[in-house]
């Protein structure tokens, strides 16, 4: 792999031995030839891996944090709703 050679991570999971890996898309190759390595096979490339960790951390406090208020949204809302109410006719503007 030349020095030259720089990734961005697209996914990460844990393989049967712990240890993690990265769906790597090397910038120099398509998509289409993205592939999984292990984390110890791409050491040199630390700095990335602590960047994507730190960005996957952030991400999943975010969601986590935004499907809690989501609920409190959710409760606050159903509190005022009005009644349902069954109308006999159609209101005028809804003619047709």
């Amino acid at each position: 792999m030349p020095n030259s050679w720089s990734i961005s991570f697209k996914w990460c999971r844990g393989d049967d031995d712990g240890e993690k890996e990265y769906l790597v898309k090397w910038k120099e190759l398509p998509y289409d030839e993205s592939n999984w390595e292990l984390e110890s096979d791409i050491s040199m490339f630390q700095a990335e891996i602590e960047r994507f960790n730190l960005f996957q951390s952030r991400s999943r406090k975010f969601s986590y944090s935004k499907q809690k208020s989501s609920v409190n949204n959710d409760a606050e809302l159903i509190k005022q709703q009005k009644e349902f109410q069954q109308y006999e006719h159609s209101p005028e503007f809804l003619s047709g």
